[in-house]
């Protein structure tokens, strides 16, 4: 009896001596409905869009709010943080900065 862990889904490729380009096993297997079905979840998510235009992907808004979280962003923030502050205190209510992430905007620095 054939090794449960061995078994594979989809065709087999076929063990030859000569090595197997990435370009020949993505054709020979399964893996587009896969790379289809992560990239569509990627698309829901806005971590990537495609262009209608060519089809081609690229980042999405999602990474762009994600990236404010990057340690290269800390100098902006620290900059603004203490303006956003001020006009806290100035005018007793919460102040905010936002970045515009598409449709949308994101905060960066909260006071309040």
């Amino acid at each position: 009896m054939a090794d449960p862990w061995m078994r594979q889904r989809g065709p087999r490729v076929p063990r030859t001596d000569e090595p197997v380009t990435d370009a020949e096993h993505f054709q020979k297997c399964s893996c587009r409905a896969t790379t289809h079905r992560l990239l569509a979840c990627l698309v829901r998510e806005r971590m990537v869009r495609q262009r209608s235009s060519d089809r081609h992907y690229f980042p999405g808004p999602l990474l762009f709010e994600l990236s404010l979280a990057n340690p290269v962003y800390e100098d902006f923030q620290a900059a603004a943080r203490a303006p956003v502050e001020r006009l806290y205190r100035s005018f007793g209510t919460m102040a905010a900065l936002f970045l515009r992430s598409g449709c949308e905007s994101v905060c960066t620095v909260r006071a309040g």
